[in-house]
């Protein structure tokens, strides 16, 4: 097998120079590939020389500047209730199941941003519907992402992603088949399980789909974070890219999202992020911040497959302002741990009832 990197990224090193930062518009199949899990060395990763930052065209850089509409509080989106407002669902059924480890992320995120909660039945795609650019929107749950055939471009449905639980053909890709890439790919939000179900009530409601997305009013918002499977995935398009979900939530205006390449393990996703936003707090650059967890990731043995499935696209610059305060939702440093010592036992207490 021939490495990548002497193929992809050698030839580039001249051009680079001694930056650290690189902005990368991939094309083809390499709108796939984290550029930072390729081998350096005998033992690194092109991690630890550069901090890459993905856009889906270079002319994206002259949006950097524009003039940003006002934020409100951020919104972090976590453990929806799948089966809310549903009748009981054999264990046996295909179903969304819940995330034990998007509790304990989301107590402890929407603390360090003083955010806004939407969990359990409350974290509807109604609420996500109705958010007035949030500083700050952190959606940790379920990802799916319908594939479809190359000779055809079809749905394939005997290949539905979600999360863990294998590719199986269901209600849920016969409603979705089609063969627009934003109605392949979305968030499970809470009530998503009816979608499972024979009857088409409520189907609509507890998924929300990318085709949606750019009717969201996110035209201050800083930073989406989609802590869920597939999420960087989508139609690949030659000159324009991945066509999925990250795209549709910049087109709501989102300046950054980050994203996933593939299907994340809840465990170490629950540690990178946490990571991600303590190094955001201390100021560091959005795709610094992601590259710095993802090195912390990868030094508790964790391997690329779980440390580099997540990728920073669009603006990359710090949530620090440049008179050194830190953007509001950032609580100080006592503040917070005051706050995290008395909702620890909240979050155990949320992670023993899924």
């Amino acid at each position: 097998m021939t490495p990548l990197d002497p193929l992809i990224f050698d030839p580039l090193r001249g051009f680079i120079g001694k930056s650290r930062t690189v902005f990368i518009s991939p094309d083809g199949e390499l709108c796939r590939l984290p550029f930072a899990t390729l081998p350096e060395g005998e033992n690194g990763h092109l991690l630890d020389s550069y901090d890459f930052a993905y856009l889906s065209s270079g002319r994206d850089i002259s949006a950097f500047a524009r003039a940003r509409t006002k934020s409100s509080r951020s919104t972090v989106v976590f453990a929806p209730d799948y089966d809310a407002g549903l009748p009981d669902i054999p264990p046996e059924s295909d179903r969304f199941e819940n995330l034990q480890g998007t509790a304990q992320e989301g107590f402890y995120i929407k603390e360090l941003l003083d955010a806004i909660p939407l969990s359990g039945a409350s974290a509807t795609k109604a609420e996500i519907e109705r958010l007035s650019s949030p500083l700050i929107l952190h959606l940790a749950t379920h990802g799916f992402f319908i594939d479809a055939k190359p000779e055809t471009n079809k749905p394939d449905l005997t290949k539905l992603v979600i999360e863990s639980q294998g590719d199986k053909p269901g209600s849920l890709a016969d409603r979705l088949a089609s063969a627009d890439p934003l109605f392949r790919v979305g968030l499970a939000m809470a009530g998503a399980n009816s979608l499972w179900l024979p009857s088409e009530s409520a189907a609509a409601n507890g998924v929300l789909l990318a085709a949606e997305i750019p009717f969201l009013d996110l035209s201050g918002t800083e930073l989406v974070v989609l802590s869920a499977c597939d999420t960087a995935r989508g139609k690949i398009i030659a000159s324009q890219g991945v066509i999925g979900l990250a795209r549709t939530f910049l087109i709501a205006g989102a300046r950054t999202v980050v994203a996933s390449q593939w299907r994340v393990q809840d465990e170490a996703t629950v540690t990178l992020m946490t990571s991600f936003y303590g190094h955001l707090r201390d100021g560091n650059p959005r795709h610094r911040a992601l590259g710095l967890a993802q090195a912390e990731l990868r030094d508790k043995k964790f391997g690329p497959y779980l440390w580099g499935a997540f990728v920073c696209i669009g603006y990359s610059g710090s949530l620090v302002a440049t008179d050194g305060k830190k953007i509001q939702p950032f609580m100080s440093t006592e503040i917070f741990h005051q706050r995290t010592d008395e909702t620890k036992g909240q979050s155990q207490e949320a992670v023993r009832g899924l």
